[in-house]
């Protein structure tokens, strides 16, 4: 039996922008779930032909390389082409974000166009919290719901002996033109027990170079891979689906996390490691473990872990063991600034914790702090909003990002926003990127001045008040500005405050060459000049900008 496991192409409106993917600007990690199944599966039928294909990185690669506009179509062209020169028996499609539900689908067809008898399987948090509207393809066979490792693997069993599907709990299958949904598979309780994730068929390098890292801001050169150490979450926010797709959190123990470091950097010589989870612990006790065997046993140069919690960074053993381990990057969610809304969404956090967590972090001087924010709940006010971006704007974070609620399937906020009449034709909505699918509309705000004051609130703090300027430390500013503009090599602000970290540094030069650029923008384009003319007079508190104006008047 050949298997073919793929995760689509990771784009917005069914196409990639070439010149921000030859900027290294698109997104793409290696797709940690496509390999854990298949080690899981290779674990206990060896003899199995299984190959994953990440058409995502691997359609960046082309487009890197190749001088001319990269026409979706060639792109799709070597989809095909795999599939046609691996001939599989068994297609799994990844769909883990609504946002790439478009394109798993399109494989779907191709597979069915090319050969009817191929049997394909969708499965991620697409399919597992809208696997109804995933059936409505007739060109999918099955869903796999959840988890995957155990589930895929019956299913194979039984389609290899020529059982019925009726007995493969966690899956969602079709018989006699009927739409059958089997009971959930019992989640793995012991995650140490699953084999390590087979990164064999990816390019690791590609994942490296053809892709700009936000921790290349501090580490360069960065070559960084990611590994989970838990699944699941113990909490109940009204926004999220975790739960619903993880279920209940299990953790890997520290030893097992630590090995696989190692294993890891032995292999791809790796200098970092992400741990990508949605909750790394809620014991400190956990994470100081993994941080004394990282120091120890010198795993790993620099890390990160997601998924830390507000109240678990209070603890200042764990933070100081964090630092020395080599996890300098601290990244945490505070969702919101308004109480009102935490209680609404029962995000379990106190705001009155974080000037602790921020104390507690800042002790160390290598430290890099950022945050995440959502802003636009279907119940706030302007005022609640506001709330939200006056807190950010109090806190001395690195980097301040926010998101834009965004409603999905089996959450209680997106009940709340049908049954107001918010989300419109029964559901259908166009996730347009993780961060900016701005679809809700309400009494009390638009859409689109949801999006509007995001980005004026980015602009205000990342830019012109930002961090590592007003610390004085020029050279940090300087390669967050770079790093950017690598990314946008016409964003306005990082050009004109590039150009203001240039002048303390004492390199006029550079700084007039991009303060010029940056003031070119301003007057020409309206987009720019409009937040300008919104913020020039804090702009004015650090650059004399009367005269770079009078240079292009």
């Amino acid at each position: 039996m050949k298997i073919l496991l793929i995760l689509p192409f990771n784009v917005y409106g069914g196409k990639y922008n070439n010149e921000v993917v030859r900027r290294r600007g698109a997104e793409s990690e290696p797709p940690l779930g496509l390999a854990y199944i298949k080690s899981y599966l290779k674990s206990r039928i060896p003899e199995v032909d299984i190959l994953i294909y990440d058409a995502n990185i691997h359609a960046i690669d082309y487009i890197i390389k190749h001088n001319d506009d990269v026409a979706m179509d060639t792109l799709w062209g070597h989809v095909k082409e795999k599939i046609t020169g691996f001939k599989p028996d068994i297609v799994g499609i990844s769909a883990f974000s609504h946002s790439i539900k478009n394109e798993a689908h399109k494989i779907v067809a191709i597979c069915k166009d090319m050969n009817k008898n191929i049997v394909t399987v969708m499965g991620g948090g697409y399919p597992t919290l809208s696997s109804e509207e995933a059936m409505k393809d007739e060109n999918l066979d099955v869903v796999v719901l959840s988890e995957g490792e155990v589930v895929f693997y019956n299913l194979v069993s039984s389609i290899a002996d020529n059982k019925p599907l009726r007995d493969v709990n966690g899956i969602v299958y079709r018989e006699n033109g009927k739409v059958i949904k089997n009971p959930l598979e019992k989640k793995i309780e012991d995650l140490d027990k699953l084999p390590y994730p087979d990164l064999d068929d990816l390019s690791i390098d590609l994942y490296q170079t053809q892709v700009i890292h936000s921790m290349q801001r501090v580490i360069n050169p960065l070559r960084s891979i990611s590994i989970i150490s838990s699944r699941g979450c113990v909490f109940d926010c009204g926004f999220c689906a975790t739960k619903k797709v993880w279920g209940k959190t299990r953790y890997r123990s520290p030893r097992s996390v630590v090995e696989e470091i190692k294993y890891l950097k032995k292999k791809y010589n790796n200098n970092f490691i992400k741990i990508n989870d949605d909750l790394i612990a809620t014991d400190p006790a956990m994470v100081t473990e993994i941080s004394d065997l990282i120091i120890k046993e010198k795993a790993i140069e620099n890390w990160i872990a997601c998924g830390f919690t507000v109240e678990i960074l209070k603890d200042r053993k764990m933070v100081e063991r964090l630092v020395e381990s080599g996890h300098h990057y601290f990244s945490f969610s505070i969702e919101s600034g308004c109480r009102k809304t935490l209680q609404m969404i029962k995000k379990p956090m106190r705001l009155e914790s974080v000037p602790e967590v921020m104390e507690n972090i800042r002790r160390f001087k290598e430290a890099y702090v950022s945050s995440a924010f959502i802003v636009g709940f279907p119940f706030e006010t302007k005022e609640d909003i506001q709330e939200t971006f006056d807190f950010a704007e109090s806190m001395d974070l690195d980097w301040t990002s926010f998101n834009i609620f965004t409603p999905y399937p089996e959450t209680p906020l997106w009940d709340y926003c049908v049954e107001l009449d918010y989300i419109k034709n029964n559901g259908d909505v166009e996730y347009q990127s993780l961060s900016d699918t701005s679809v809700i509309s309400t009494p009390n705000f638009d859409k689109e001045w949801v999006k509007d004051m995001k980005y004026y609130y980015n602009l205000k703090i990342n830019f012109v008040n930002n961090y590592a300027l007003r610390k004085e430390n020029y050279t940090l500013a300087k390669n967050v500005f770079t790093h950017i503009l690598k990314i946008a090599p016409d964003h306005a602000f990082a050009l004109l405050f590039l150009g203001y970290a240039y002048e303390k540094l004492g390199l006029l030069e550079d700084a007039k060459i991009n303060y010029d650029k940056a003031m070119i923008l301003f007057k020409q384009n309206e987009f720019w000049g409009s937040y300008f003319r919104r913020l020039e007079k804090e702009i004015n508190l650090k650059i004399e900008i009367d005269k770079l104006l009078a240079k292009h008047v």
